[in-house]
């Protein structure tokens, strides 16, 4: 798995089409000759379906010419989409403005704020939350996650 996401991140530092992009979660799962390899990206701006499809055939290709993967393996890449959550920092500032549903404490024992994404700073969110601001350190998160308008 450590030389399939120094591929990519290889990839994302040496192309100036994704300037950008980084890597939100990779999975590699099955068996030798049967392998999925599942990369999910994101942007600091929203990664349209053509980057994706770039990312792809580049990133493919790569992984084929480097040999870093034993036999067969299917390569799926993909936004994260708005049911999964909110890994990184970085991946906040773009849902400025959002309703997000914020999961915080520890693992196990963690109490859930939803409210508007104001501001990202270094290493915290504002949330407005019934027009109340609330600073939520970034460390302090659990899971983050934008709530769908619908």
């Amino acid at each position: 798995m450590a030389r399939v996401r120094a591929a990519i991140d290889d990839l994302f530092r040496e192309d100036a089409d994704f300037t950008g992009l980084f890597v939100v979660d990779l999975k590699i799962r099955g068996h030798s000759g049967s392998r999925v390899i599942e990369v999910y990206v994101d942007g600091d701006q929203p990664v349209p379906i053509e980057q994706i499809t770039l990312v792809s055939r580049r990133f493919g290709s790569r992984l084929e010419d480097a040999g870093v993967i034993d036999g067969v393996a299917r390569l799926e890449v993909s936004s994260p989409g708005a049911s999964r959550p909110l890994v990184e920092l970085r991946q906040y500032p773009k849902h400025t403005g959002k309703v997000v549903t914020i999961k915080r404490g520890a693992p196990g024992e963690t109490v859930a704020i939803s409210g508007i994404l104001r501001a990202v700073t270094a290493d915290a969110l504002e949330l407005e939350v019934d027009g109340a601001r609330e600073i939520i350190p970034f460390n302090e998160i659990v899971e983050g996650k934008v709530a769908l308008p619908w």
